[in-house]
């Protein structure tokens, strides 16, 4: 919320100081620039654990604050352009101790089976933030002016500060078992409930079972879609549209600014300043970012379709020639709506590819994807406002977004048809290694072994003598006395006889 309530004041806070296109996407350049090239490193850090993640992203709260402080201290009295670009390099620093450690510490956070959903919450949660530093900048300027806006900034940060969880707990390899075993007694619950209907309904016991194991059954939009095999193609194909898509939309909220302020786009009937149309354009978008999260946590059917990726591009590329030619305030919000959705699908998927990484080198690869996400920040206003510096037209800062979506629908269609071959490929493999299986199998079959049952009979009978001649050996050992014992005994009922005396 901070940082994007700061990058509405920051462009018309240049603009009115004299500051051409190029200057504004060159603050936006240095700013994200910086970030990106740092991000990777920071990934690493927090990989190898050689510093408290948490007291990372702390640093990066503080920086985030001076520099909004310090840029509001010049400018109450400063003009000069220069000065703001040093400025930013503390933002650049505090964003890149920020994003990428708490996309790493909600991965580890998140516990195993739920990463969809709750990676949806975050996005959601800081869309929603930006959707309002947006909503309430344009005002904020307009009643405030730019020094107490960026207080404000520097305010909010402060609280992110105190409420940001300390020593966070690694649960991503562990299940939720409070949360299985509520969900198991809901569902046992269901069934019996279930039961008792279908039972009144005069079902048989076999068609009560097949309606019962219906139950269990996952759709086909909520059916877990496994990691593909040849996952980092899948993972290429995402980041050629991460920076097309989301370079574009940074072109919206940097360079879009100073071509609705020259053409004086408006809310007609409600607002003369073209600040406060911005404020609720960006808004809308960053709005219906904050919805599409929502709604894509719900589902997985979208999740590794590399098809979607090309039509989010050609969306993006008519919204772009829209923006060229329309002036109306009132249509250009309502476009910000699909800008907002098909950006809130390019983030959840950028997030979802880099989660889905290896625990060794999730750090890293967050890192990466941060990286390529800042750097696109970083050129892509930069190099739209350099061709309208250059060409003196605001015009092409968009139409440099339509020669982005071009190419990135040449580079998508590159990557899925080696997708397409190398799966098509593997599928070819599989099936030849169980075909050698089968014919190994029908040319070595194992033959039956014939058992002679009288022989097993037999057998069973001898066991049977022995353990019963043994256990009589017992019985008779222990009815048998010494010989001493049986020369004592005198048979009872005989006389003694004496020796006869011839």
């Amino acid at each position: 919320m901070s940082t994007y309530f700061c990058w509405l004041i920051i462009p018309l806070l240049m603009k009115e100081n004299g500051a051409t296109p190029f200057d504004i996407g060159l603050a936006d350049a240095i700013t994200f620039g910086i970030t990106g090239l740092l991000s990777p490193l920071i990934g690493f850090v927090a990989s190898k654990e050689y510093l408290c993640p948490d007291t990372i992203c702390r640093i990066g709260f503080v920086l985030q604050a001076t520099c909004s402080i310090s840029i509001a201290i010049y400018y109450i009295s400063g003009t000069m352009i220069v000065p703001i670009f040093f400025l930013l390099v503390q933002e650049s620093f505090a964003l890149a101790f920020f994003w990428s450690i708490c996309e790493y510490l909600l991965s580890n956070e998140i516990y195993q089976g739920e990463t969809n959903q709750k990676m949806s919450w975050f996005c959601c949660s800081w869309s929603f933030g930006k959707a309002i530093g947006f909503v309430l900048g344009g005002p904020m300027r307009s009643a405030f002016g730019y020094s107490f806006s960026l207080y404000f900034s520097a305010l909010i940060v402060m609280v992110a500060f105190v409420v940001f969880p300390r020593m966070p707990r690694n649960r991503s390899t562990t299940p939720n078992i409070a949360k299985i075993e509520k969900q198991k007694a809901k569902l046992e619950k269901k069934k019996a409930k279930k039961t008792e209907s279908l039972t009144k309904k005069g079902l048989s016991p076999e068609e009560i079972e097949i309606k019962i194991n219906n139950m269990n059954k996952e759709n086909f939009l909520t059916k877990h879609q496994p990691v593909p095999k040849r996952y980092f193609l899948y993972y290429l194909n995402e980041l050629v549209i991460h920076f097309t898509v989301y370079g574009t939309v940074a072109v919206f909220g940097n360079q879009y600014i100073d071509f609705a302020d020259e053409n004086n786009i408006v809310l007609n009937g409600l607002n003369d300043d073209p600040g406060t149309y911005c404020s609720l354009f960006l808004g809308i978008v960053y709005f219906s970012q904050s919805f599409c999260f929502w709604v894509l946590g719900q589902f997985s059917y979208w999740q590794y379709k590399q098809i979607l990726n090309i039509i989010v591009q050609i969306f993006i590329g008519a919204i772009c020639l829209a923006l060229i030619y329309l002036r109306n305030g009132w249509v250009l919000c309502v476009l910000a709506i699909p800008i907002g959705i098909i950006s809130g699908y390019d983030l959840q998927s950028n997030v979802l590819y880099s989660i889905n990484a290896g625990p060794k080198i999730k750090g890293v690869i967050l890192g990466m994807s941060e990286c390529v996400g800042e750097l696109t920040c970083c050129l892509c206003p930069l190099f739209a406002g350099l061709i309208a510096t250059q060409t003196d037209d605001r015009k092409w800062a968009l139409w440099f977004g339509l020669i982005l979506q071009c190419v990135g629908i040449v580079l998508c269609i590159i990557t899925q048809a080696i997708t397409i071959i190398l799966e098509r490929f593997d599928k070819q493999k599989e099936s030849d290694e169980i075909e050698l299986g089968n014919e190994h199998q029908e040319s070595n079959p194992i033959e039956d072994v014939d058992v002679d049952t009288n022989l097993v009979h037999q057998i069973e009978i001898e066991d049977g003598n022995v353990s019963e001649s043994s256990e009589l050996d017992k019985e008779e050992g222990a009815d048998e006395k010494s010989p001493e014992e049986n020369e004592n005994v005198q048979p009872t009922g005989t006389p003694e006889q004496k020796p006869s005396n011839e």
